[in-house]
């Protein structure tokens, strides 16, 4: 087993503030509705209450998420700690546009203010895409590469790809790569005048989420949850995105040397009915005659926007040995509506 491996997990999402929340929702599903109406975000998060008042005055949702979920992970694995943090761990974290709340108030704050530069200070950093990667590594004293990638739906996958590099390069020990997006009025807003019309609501979801990446060799067996056999990128237009998301996926699954016919299941979340119609016509071009399992048929967490392919990803994890799973490879689909694209293929681990 050469290839890197996911060795444990961590997720705050709509179905609640910490992954066994997640897990339980996942294995709950289809059963566990989300509701009919409204932002799906998690539940009762707060800031302070989250990370005590101690450095948490200025910070936003978003950075909070992030700095939340990196926690859990190592509290998680308290035996690889050490090797995940310091000079020999790194994080990658995939966003949208970072937290467009920051961004926008501290600009509506210098042009209200009486002069341009009367904003308050504490608040400027939160403006910047990489405050939840930067944060997340002070309040943990991750000291390695540290990595924000911008990449929409497609960012969890971008930051797989990244992490296997540092890996590979001997940059890292072990990589915490995840995603995080969080819901606020103004990134509704963005949302509705930024992308064209749908017939459909588009429902917002928020979390954050992280795995942790590992060389396979410094990994004890019972460890791997998964390994990561290849991921492929691309970027597509309105009129060729099926014809060039079938082209990834095969990409992906030559890259692994694994035929249609072997895959265990595929994991696609499409954002809109034209979406679901262009991923399916791109996957049934690429698996031919194969039928592998499809999940989730629906998005339980909304349109969650960089966290995305992190948290199918992290339902795979949670579901794949009650499906029978184990030991089988799956492709994980992710794809954003400015056109980026990204396929990943991952060998589930067998059970300990």
């Amino acid at each position: 087993m050469n290839a890197p491996v996911i060795t444990a997990w961590s997720a705050l999402s709509p179905f609640g503030g910490d992954t066994a929340a997640f897990r339980d929702g996942v294995l709950a599903l289809p059963a566990t509705s989300a509701g009919e109406s409204g932002p799906l975000v998690v539940p009762g998060f707060d800031v302070k209450q989250a990370l005590g008042r101690r450095g948490t005055r200025a910070m936003d949702r978003a950075t909070a998420l992030a700095v939340v979920a990196v926690r859990d992970l190592l509290d998680s694995v308290p035996d690889r700690r050490e090797r995940a943090t310091g000079p020999t761990g790194a994080i990658v974290l995939g966003t949208t546009t970072g937290s467009a709340a920051s961004a926008m108030q501290i600009t509506r704050d210098s042009l209200t203010g009486e002069k341009p530069f009367y904003v308050e200070a504490a608040r400027v950093p939160n403006a910047i895409m990489n405050c939840p990667a930067g944060q997340s590594a002070i309040w943990q004293q991750v000291k390695g590469p540290n990595t924000t990638l911008a990449g929409g739906r497609a960012a969890g996958l971008l930051g797989l790809r990244y992490s296997r590099r540092l890996l590979d390069a001997g940059r890292a020990s072990a990589v915490l790569c995840g995603a995080v997006e969080e819901f606020s009025p103004q990134r509704q807003l963005l949302e509705e005048r930024g992308r064209p019309a749908v017939d459909e609501p588009i429902r917002l979801g928020e979390g954050a989420a992280i795995l942790m990446v590992e060389h396979a060799l410094a990994v004890e067996p019972d460890d791997v949850l998964a390994e990561v056999l290849a991921v492929e990128s691309g970027v597509h237009g309105p009129e060729d995105a099926a014809e060039r998301i079938a082209n990834c996926v095969t990409r992906t699954l030559n890259s692994a040397g694994i035929a249609p016919e072997d895959l265990w299941a595929v994991s696609t979340v499409p954002r809109t009915a034209e979406d679901r119609r262009v991923e399916t016509r791109a996957l049934d071009t690429a698996l031919g005659s194969a039928t592998p399992t499809r999940f989730p048929l629906e998005s339980p967490w909304g349109d969650a926007g960089a966290v995305t392919a992190v948290f199918q990803i992290a339902s795979v994890l949670a579901t794949a040995h009650r499906e029978g799973g184990a030991g089988k490879p799956v492709l994980i689909l992710a794809v954003d509506p400015d056109g980026l694209h990204a396929a990943a293929l991952l060998r589930i681990g067998e059970p300990s």
